[in-house]
């Protein structure tokens, strides 16, 4: 009997405390002084919190993604006003990691990051065709190809 209500007691305890820490998610709008939404969101504990939208003036997306704890997590995407994609990619704590694709008129640059730093290689298109390939280490530039074989024969680590 005494274990059951020591078991009880901690049961409740266990709960009060947990109910206590966890406060409610709210929805956030936020609107720019014209009255047009701004962005929206969770919010957590005073930090943003899953997914996010962010809107310019003429109401079309800027930006997408998903926070955690404040800090931007998991894959995002970034649009000009116009509505066409800027560039896309992964954050982990709130910096860039992963390969990023950044998009400008017929150029596509695919660059790799590590903890917000461009760390490893960097490939350049023009009309969907490799024009140029860099490598990086802690953000600078150690090598640049413009030939493909030239590449290839540098990095034979590399496949295709």
């Amino acid at each position: 009997m005494i274990y059951k209500l020591l078991l009880f007691s901690i049961l409740f305890f266990t709960f009060i405390i947990k109910t206590k820490q966890v406060e409610k998610k709210i929805y956030i709008k936020e609107y720019y002084d014209s009255g047009v939404l701004k962005a929206e969101g969770w919010q957590q504990d005073g930090l943003k919190e899953n997914y996010w939208i962010y809107y310019y003036s003429n109401k079309s997306v800027s930006e997408k993604g998903h926070y955690l704890r404040g800090k931007s997590n998991q894959y995002w995407f970034s649009y000009s006003k116009d509505g066409s994609l800027l560039k896309e990619g992964t954050f982990d704590n709130g910096l860039e990691n992963g390969w990023w694709v950044f998009y400008e008129g017929d150029n596509i640059e695919k660059v790799k990051f590590h903890n917000g730093l461009k760390e490893g290689y960097a490939l350049i298109y023009k009309n969907n065709q490799l024009k140029k390939a860099e490598k990086y280490l802690h953000n600078n530039k150690i090598g640049e190809w413009t030939s493909l074989i030239k590449f290839k024969n540098d990095n034979p680590e590399v496949r295709f």
